[in-house]
């Protein structure tokens, strides 16, 4: 059967059809769109949150450094008040969360090795200040003959510990800006290519349905 020989409920119901399969075209478009972003969203939301956590322990870090840089100023103080146990200050807390680093290592996976290196050095930061209780205990609290002796633990032993578990507390920042920047721009690009395919689409379902049904209307 020719086009111009069908009724002319068919050739409308055909319109029709093609139209909402066009338009079919463009909803399933723009839902993959929201999809891609929605993950992509997600993500950045993650990584974001990781950021700020990493903040929080970088800012316990220097809280627990700025004590003990008291503690060997203020001659006046007889005892150090700070965390010996390098697994129950709050930053190690967070590295022997296994949960927490599973989740934060899915996130950047750069952090495994920065953070496996790290708590050796997180460890012998908290043992220079167990050395450091130790001394003041065996010079009654005397903390004019234990100076020397404070001193040289903190050179030797505190100083160098600090910078390291800095500078890979930084380094593992870095990882995280890297990966907030990609992130951004991956989101970006998902704005972009969704915005420019449902255009795309709308316009070529615009020119062919209006094509179809001119050549429809022909037949009639």
């Amino acid at each position: 059967m020719k086009l111009k020989d069908m009724a002319i409920s068919v050739k409308i119901g055909g319109m029709i059809s093609f139209t909402l399969l066009l338009m079919i075209l463009v909803g399933w478009q723009g839902l993959q769109g929201v999809k891609s972003e929605s993950q992509a969203a997600e993500r950045l939301k993650n990584i974001l949150t990781l950021e700020i956590t990493l903040q929080h322990r970088e800012i316990d870090h220097l809280e627990w450094a700025g004590l003990v840089s008291t503690f060997l100023i203020d001659l006046e103080k007889s005892s150090l008040e700070v965390e010996i146990d390098e697994r129950k200050c709050k930053l190690g807390r967070w590295l022997e969360n296994k949960k927490e680093m599973a989740a934060a290592i899915k996130i950047v996976p750069q952090m495994r090795a920065i953070v496996e290196s790290m708590k050796g050095d997180h460890a012998k930061l908290h043992r220079s200040a167990a050395s450091m209780r130790q001394i003041l205990a065996d010079k009654n609290g005397d903390r004019v003959n234990a100076a020397v002796s404070l001193a040289e633990i903190y050179q030797k032993s505190s100083a160098p510990a600090l910078e390291s578990v800095r500078g890979k507390l930084q380094s593992i920042s870095l990882e995280i800006d890297k990966h907030v920047k990609e992130e951004e721009r991956f989101l970006q690009e998902v704005k972009e290519k969704t915005q420019y395919n449902v255009t795309i689409l709308m316009l070529a379902a615009v020119i062919i349905g209006g094509a179809v049904s001119y050549f429809i209307s022909r037949t009639m």
